[in-house]
């Protein structure tokens, strides 16, 4: 056991940092009631890069082991009670393999899946350029945004800023949807620098013109906030604490909380919620079925129906305007910063 007493330190800050960053954001959920899926999206995403860096510094030396003034907690005179005891050292050691075995099996293994989809191995040559659908959808989408933007419909001017004209030219209207022959259920943005939305003809056969218009909105919105670079980035920062429990926590709430914020941004976008809504329980419903006929493990589609009633709620229930939160923004991740400074 004691060959492991020099991982101690690097553990336990990045676990106490992980685990006040949680504590932090439900707070901040318990003081204002309800945050955006928007301004909380942003929050996860510096509540998991935050302690990332912290322990990217101490590892390089550039924090020191012993540090002068007042602290919340030292991490080093924790880490030498804790070798002391090999139980603490063995719960210790046993709950940061445990969250590396859970984030490999829940989440690594089925993003690797992901990555390689049998609908995209022979993309090109089942590329149909003939369907016009999706192309006058996006159309109406680039009109009800410029509606909006020049009506002030908007509000949030964090949004206006990343849907501004330009942004929207070069990300959204350059980039037309691509259909491909498939029986596969399959919508999504698909490339790593140059996104695009891929669409199948089974979604195109499962959805009305209106719901249709309403999923494109919201893939159109996953490349307005980056798409799968982003995402990219967070993965990296997420594995930089593979053994970290509570950025386990994080990060699912962060990729949930993303699918919200496009949701609302497509809401915004096309005021439809509606439609969004029977689209996604069109889609969800359509696949539990699939799985079910196949005598697949349907676990995990169980699991995603409680998130497509979650996410409906919030479509139905939620107003189409959203309060400028930049300066909220900072102020709240500043105080993490300064919390987590005083672990260490």
């Amino acid at each position: 056991m004691q060959d492991f007493t020099w991982l101690t330190p690097y553990l336990l800050l990045n676990l106490s940092h992980g685990l006040l960053g949680l504590i932090w954001l439900g707070g901040l959920r318990r003081w204002t009631g309800s945050l955006p899926a928007i301004l909380e999206a942003s929050l996860l995403r510096w509540l998991l890069a935050l302690p990332a860096i912290a322990l990217i510094l101490r590892s390089l030396g550039l924090t020191t082991a012993t540090p002068a003034g007042p602290v919340l907690i030292r991490i080093d005179d924790w880490s030498k009670i804790i070798n002391q005891s090999e139980l603490a050292l063995g719960a210790l050691l046993s709950l940061s393999a445990g969250a590396a075995l859970v984030t490999f099996i829940q989440e690594i293994l089925p993003l690797l899946k992901k990555m390689y989809p049998n609908i995209s191995k022979n993309r090109q040559r089942l590329e149909v350029t003939q369907n016009s659908r999706p192309h006058l959808a996006l159309e109406n989408i680039t009109r009800s945004y410029f509606k909006s933007s020049s009506t002030g419909a908007i509000t949030d001017r964090s949004i206006t800023r990343s849907w501004s004209p330009h942004a929207w030219t070069w990300k959204v209207r350059t980039r037309a949807p691509k259909v491909i022959v498939s029986t596969d259920l399959w919508i999504a943005t698909e490339g790593l620098f140059f996104p695009q939305i891929i669409i199948s003809t089974a979604v195109l056969s499962l959805l009305n013109d209106d719901e249709l218009e309403a999923s494109i909105a919201h893939e159109c919105a996953h490349l307005a906030i980056g798409s799968n670079f982003v995402l990219g980035w967070i993965w990296l920062i997420r594995l930089v604490q593979l053994f970290n429990p509570a950025a386990l926590v994080a990060f699912r709430e962060l990729v949930e909380c993303r699918e919200l914020a496009c949701d609302s941004w497509a809401s915004w976008i096309t005021r439809k919620p509606e439609a969004l809504a029977s689209a996604i329980k069109k889609l969800t419903d359509a696949n539990y079925v699939t799985l079910a006929q196949s005598s697949r493990d349907t676990h995990a589609a169980r699991a995603e129906i409680r998130t497509t009633a979650q996410r409906i709620q919030a479509l139905l229930e939620t107003d189409v305007t959203a309060p400028d939160s930049a300066i909220f923004l900072i102020f709240s991740t500043a105080l993490l910063g300064g919390l987590l400074w005083g672990i260490r």
